[in-house]
């Protein structure tokens, strides 16, 4: 019960304590069958393996048979492009654990499979920029703009350009940050010189007298 004052007017409300309403929800989802999570930082590694689990059953579910026993294309071709969604999203998700390795390594599985593929190509830029190898991101970036208009005549989408604008950006803050560092590191070299020139000089002033 909450009680409030307000020009000696006492007021009684009925109220509920958050927490035990927390837990009555919490009771009422899992009567349900549903399983939650409470801390959001294990999310992305539950949900890789998750969907790497489910991947290996798609590889490894039987071809789908008609009624005369013959293969159905329909549904071979759904089910191909359902393992398709369950790779990138694998490839996202490991990603979000910072499996950044093996983001690489689904990304270039993505892109061998279907090189003209942007979702792939920018998953496999996003994938090598996590690794610190940017230039290679731009590389793989460029390489797609490439082969597509060879092959199509099309331009990427503006996704592709944003992208690899935004790896050159960070290249070019990175490379700023080194060259401050190394003329800081020259700085101290000069004056650690200058120390050792000036304590030899003093020793030279001591032997002659």
């Amino acid at each position: 019960v909450r009680t409030s004052a307000l020009r000696d007017t006492v007021h009684w409300a009925p109220t509920l304590d958050p927490e035990v309403l927390k837990l009555a929800t919490n009771d009422i989802v899992r009567e349900s069958n549903v399983h939650t999570l409470m801390h959001c930082w294990v999310v992305a590694a539950v949900v890789r393996d998750k969907l790497r689990a489910g991947l290996g059953r798609l590889k490894s579910a039987p071809i789908t048979a008609g009624a005369a026993g013959a293969a159905d294309p329909g549904a071979d071709a759904l089910r191909a492009a359902l393992r398709r969604a369950v790779e990138e999203a694998h490839t996202v998700a490991a990603l979000d654990a910072g499996a950044v390795g093996e983001a690489v390594e689904l990304a270039r599985t993505l892109v061998a499979e279907d090189s003209r593929s942007e979702t792939a190509v920018l998953l496999l830029m996003r994938a090598l920029d996590a690794t610190g190898r940017a230039a290679d991101a731009l590389r793989a970036g460029h390489d797609y703009r490439r082969r597509l208009a060879d092959e199509t005549g099309l331009d990427p989408s503006r996704t592709l350009g944003e992208q690899e604008r935004a790896i050159a950006g960070r290249m070019a803050v990175h490379a700023a940050r080194m060259r401050q560092d190394l003329a800081g590191l020259f700085e101290q070299r000069a004056r650690t010189l200058g120390l050792v020139r000036y304590a030899l000089e003093r020793a030279r002033r001591l032997e002659v007298v």
